[in-house]
């Protein structure tokens, strides 16, 4: 379940390391700690409206860049029937969370992209990606998510 093309560029193109703070170099500055804790939260905070089964919440929540991409009511039907498919959340483990600025196919911003090790009923073994993307407000919202 891809709901975004700046979750699949974001992943292609930064390495994933780090836990609560990930280093951005940026071209002609030398590298800077970023702290990507807001981010972190508001991908907890996504999760839970997903693991509640309350897609139409989740969807309200994230940017308007994943909103435009999607209608509430097909997000609505993709994410019931993707994590339909896997079960109840058994397990979940932040793996890393790396910011970037520049992401292939997205506009020059503000990125995390977070990584989580899960568990799940009926997939032992996944992979969940989220990528969350600093507003004009200075507000952390999800762009992306998918399971892998």
């Amino acid at each position: 379940m891809n709901v975004s093309r700046i979750a699949a560029s974001l992943f292609a193109s930064v390495v994933l390391a780090g836990c609560n703070v990930a280093i951005a170099a940026e071209e002609g500055d030398t590298a800077a700690a970023i702290d990507t804790t807001p981010a972190m939260e508001e991908a907890r905070v996504f999760l839970s409206l997903m693991d509640q089964q309350r897609y139409g919440d989740a969807w309200e929540s994230a940017s308007e860049s994943f909103r435009s991409s999607i209608e509430r009511v097909k997000w609505e039907i993709a994410a019931q029937q993707g994590r339909g498919a896997t079960g109840v959340l058994i397990a979940r483990k932040l793996r890393s969370a790396a910011y970037a600025t520049q992401v292939p196919g997205a506009p020059v911003g503000e990125y995390v992209a977070i990584v989580y090790d899960s568990r799940f009923e009926r997939r032992p073994v996944a992979i969940e990606l989220l990528t969350a993307e600093r507003g004009a407000d200075g507000r952390w919202r999800i762009a992306g998510y998918s399971i892998r």
